[in-house]
């Protein structure tokens, strides 16, 4: 197209110096015929050389108006060119873009997913340690229990038998015989009970008895309770309550509670001051019991490990707390932690 556009160009320009050439010929015959005075003759060569001239112009005036198309056309097409790259382009960075989100989305999700794996994977870690440390406390407590139900029970059926198969048997060792199945079987009844309320607490099964008590009363009747066990014994119990307060409970349960941390829990006849204390602290109560047998290391068992834990879900149970504190300068401390009864109630 250029070649052509050039061969046009030179010919044109050809053409315009030959006419141009002829057009000065005519306009000098034209001068020449106008001095000798014969203008008639004058003005035909005059006019045929300006038409020449005009045909010229217009013949330069259209090829230059088809250069200017032909590089109009030129231009226009290496702009379309150049828009449809540049569409393209956009479209290839709009695909990569798009490429670009989904795998950023898939590497967060990728994440996500793992994070909930290992988060999952800790918990199934946790959650079977914690079931291995159960199996660990359940077999060893099933242990613990099977020796202390098995011993109170040797001594029931062994000491019946020795009386059912010895009718002569003199009466002082008949007396003493059956001493020992009674406390035998007080012993094997006490835990028995100790761990079905255990269970049941554990389970949410508990039956309660609630009412409106006064705690002052509670922890006397409590601590006559205590000191009628405590007969064969050397407990002093000294009480003291600062405050008059209700609360809402099964006061059996309680009761039995607080007379846990009154008494021995084995069989003892050593010297031992309890101090007991009935205080409020803004809406709760707290039993404050300091140098009882059930806090002392002297005295664990399982039974006295059993009687914690009734002691502990029982007092959840209302929302209060229980705590032990055997490094208090006075002794082993038991606390009972208490919500008092609102006075809307």
């Amino acid at each position: 197209q250029q070649a052509s556009d050039y061969i046009d160009t030179t010919l044109t320009m050809l053409k315009k110096d030959f006419t141009s050439d002829y057009a000065e010929q005519l306009l000098e015959k034209a001068r020449i015929w106008k001095q000798a005075g014969q203008s008639e003759k004058a003005i035909p060569l005059y006019e045929e050389a300006l038409a020449i001239k005009d045909s010229t112009a217009t013949v330069l005036s259209n090829n230059q108006m088809a250069q200017i198309q032909s590089k109009y056309n030129i231009e226009k097409t290496e702009l379309d060119q150049k828009r449809e790259n540049n569409r393209l382009q956009l479209t290839y960075l709009i695909f990569i873009f798009v490429i670009l989100l989904l795998l950023f989305i898939f590497m967060a999700r990728l994440f996500m997913v793992r994070k909930a794996l290992k988060y999952a994977e800790n918990e199934i870690r946790k959650t079977t340690e914690n079931v291995r440390k159960t199996n660990e406390i359940k077999n060893r407590f099933l242990s613990n229990m099977s020796y202390n139900i098995r011993t109170p029970l040797n001594n029931v059926v062994g000491f019946s038998q020795l009386i059912a198969s010895e009718p002569n048997i003199d009466k002082e060792i008949r007396q003493e015989y059956s001493n020992i199945i009674h406390k035998s079987s007080e012993k094997l009844m006490r835990l028995v009970n100790d761990v079905l309320d255990l269970s049941r607490l554990e389970a949410q099964m508990m039956k309660f008895q609630l009412q409106d008590y006064d705690a002052t009363t509670l922890c006397k009747e409590a601590c006559c309770m205590a000191q009628m066990q405590n007969e064969k014994t050397s407990i002093q119990i000294e009480f003291s309550s600062e405050t008059d307060a209700q609360i809402h409970t099964d006061i059996t349960r309680l009761t039995q509670a607080l007379l846990s941390a009154l008494v021995y829990p084995q069989e003892q006849r050593q010297a031992r001051i309890i101090r007991f204390t009935l205080n409020r602290d803004e809406d709760m109560l707290r039993f404050r019991i300091t140098n009882s047998p059930l806090a002392d290391h002297a005295f664990v068992s399982q039974e006295t490990i059993i009687r914690h834990d009734i002691n502990l879900l029982l007092l959840k149970h209302f929302g209060g707390n229980y705590l032990v504190n055997d490094k208090t300068p006075e002794g082993p401390e038991i606390v009972f932690i208490y919500p008092i009864v609102s006075e809307s109630k």
